[in-house]
């Protein structure tokens, strides 16, 4: 009982977390939240993205546009660091009940060449768009 309270409490202190975003950009057409969670230098590091659409679309758009992002989004995002490029290892989109938002855990294996260094995630968007996203994580 004591494990399962504390596993609570841990899990509620890493949700408080993610409002606090490493990376965000805004434009006309989308709003894009990236935090950055805890890891250690030997391990994967975890990414989790938010989306935000800013344009109303009409049903059918957007019961295609709910498809493609489900489903056809493990090639829009990478890292880079000095002209390396490092794409995610998972890409695992997580449902939501917000309207126009589409919310993914990114796991990238570990890497020498980003380090502890402050990488750029790339977003290129292929639906909504077609616009490409440089974000500058924060460490954490």
């Amino acid at each position: 009982m004591r494990n399962i309270t504390i596993l609570i409490i841990l899990l509620s202190l890493g949700s408080c977390k993610l409002k606090n975003p490493s990376a965000e950009q805004v434009d006309n057409d989308l709003h894009i939240q990236v935090m950055k969670q805890v890891s250690h230098p030997d391990s994967i590091s975890e990414y989790r993205v938010r989306i935000f659409t800013k344009k109303e679309q009409e049903k059918s758009l957007a019961l295609a546009l709910n498809k493609q992002m489900q489903f056809y989004a493990d090639s829009l995002f990478y890292l880079t660091h000095h002209g390396s490029e490092t794409y995610p290892d998972m890409v695992i989109p997580v449902s939501t009940s917000v309207a126009n938002c589409y919310e993914y855990v990114l796991l990238f294996s570990p890497h020498e060449a980003i380090g502890e260094s402050e990488p750029l995630l790339i977003y290129h968007d292929k639906y909504i768009n077609g616009k490409t996203y440089t974000l500058r994580i924060k460490q954490i």
